[in-house]
C-alpha cells in the first residue's frame, strides 16, 4: 500500500528558522492541500538563506537531522527561485527553502516594523511566511502536474500507435487477402489491381509497424540496461514519483485535470493558513 504523502516544517525549525519555536504547521490545512492536489511527492519546508550545506534533513519513515550531505542531492533540480523562497525537486519530495532572514529584514526595515510592537512583528512574519509557502507550493504543484501530463500523453501516444498499427494491419489483410508478413516484401497478388492509394496505404502501415516495433525494442533495451547498471537504476529514481499506482494508470492514465483544479482552489482559499502560532 502506498504511503500517504506528507508535509512538514520540522527541518525549518531544526535549522533555527526565525520564530521556529513559536510556530507550527496546521496539519489539517497541509493534509487537505496534499489530498486535494493528489501530490505524488512529500513536501519539506526548510530554511534557505544562510543554511549550511552540511545540514540536510532526510524525510523517510522518521525525520532526522543529519551531519552529511544527502546522497540524493545530485538528483536534485531547482525548479523555482523567488525573492523569499526557492523550490528544489528530488525523486520523492519537494523542498521549499524559505529565506526567513530576508523576510525578517524587510519587516524590520518597514515603517511599521520599526515603530510597532513585537506582536505586530510575529503576525506579519507569519503572514509573509505563509505567502512564501503558498508560492512554493504553487510552483511545486504545477511542476508535478506538468510531469504527469507529459507522461500520460506519452502513454496515450504509444497506445494509439499500437492500436492503430494492428488495426490497419488487420484491415489491410482483409482488404487485400494477405497475411501480415507479405506487407513488408515486394510480393504482390497478381489478381489484385494495385493502385497508388494501395501503395500509399502499405507505406503508411510499414512506417507505423517499424515505429511501434522500434519503440518497443527501445523500452526493452532501456529496462535491461537499468537492471544491469547501478547508475541507470539510480537515475531512474527521478521518475519514481510518476510511477503508475494501479493497473488503470498503466494502461489508460488520465490527465490530472481534476486534481489541478481542486488543488488550485484549495491553495487560493487556504494557502494563507498553513503556518500558525503554537
Amino acid at each position: 500500500m502506498e504511503r500517504p504523502k506528507t508535509m512538514t516544517i520540522e527541518p525549518y525549525v531544526a535549522a533555527g528558522g526565525q520564530l521556529g519555536e513559536k510556530i507550527e504547521l496546521d496539519k489539517s490545512v497541509a493534509q487537505g492541500f496534499v489530498k486535494a492536489a493528489d501530490l505524488r511527492r512529500d513536501v519539506m519546508i526548510d530554511r534557505g538563506q544562510g543554511l549550511p550545506r552540511s545540514q540536510v534533513v532526510v524525510m523517510d519513515d522518521e525525520l532526522a537531522l543529519k551531519g552529511t550531505l544527502d546522497s540524493r542531492e545530485h538528483l536534485s533540480a531547482k525548479i523555482s527561485h523567488k525573492s523569499h523562497y526557492e523550490v528544489t525537486k528530488q525523486p520523492d519530495r519537494f523542498i521549499i527553502s524559505v529565506h526567513d532572514r530576508l523576510i525578517d529584514d524587510s519587516i524590520r526595515n518597514s515603517p511599521e516594523g520599526s515603530t510597532d510592537t513585537y506582536g505586530y512583528y510575529e503576525d506579519e512574519f507569519i503572514r509573509r511566511l505563509n505567502k512564501a509557502l503558498k508560492g512554493g507550493l504553487h510552483d511545486s504543484f504545477w511542476q508535478e502536474k506538468k510531469e504527469l501530463a507529459r507522461e500520460a500523453l506519452r502513454i496515450h501516444f504509444l497506445n494509439l500507435l499500437s492500436v492503430g498499427t494492428f488495426g490497419t494491419l488487420a484491415y489491410g489483410s482483409y482488404r487485400f487477402g494477405m497475411d501480415f508478413l507479405p506487407w513488408f516484401m515486394r510480393t504482390l497478388d497478381p489478381d489484385h489491381k494495385w493502385t497508388i492509394n494501395d501503395y500509399a496505404f502499405l507505406t503508411v502501415v510499414r512506417v507505423m509497424w517499424f515505429t511501434a516495433s522500434g519503440l518497443d525494442l527501445l523500452f526493452l533495451a532501456k529496462g535491461y540496461l537499468e537492471s544491469k547498471n547501478d547508475k541507470l537504476k539510480e537515475l531512474n529514481l527521478s521518475t519514481s514519483a510518476l510511477a503508475p499506482r494501479n493497473l488503470r494508470e498503466v494502461i489508460f492514465p488520465s490527465l490530472p485535470i481534476a486534481s489541478t483544479v481542486f488543488g488550485n482552489l484549495y491553495l487560493v482559499r487556504h494557502g494563507g493558513k498553513l503556518i500558525k502560532k503554537r
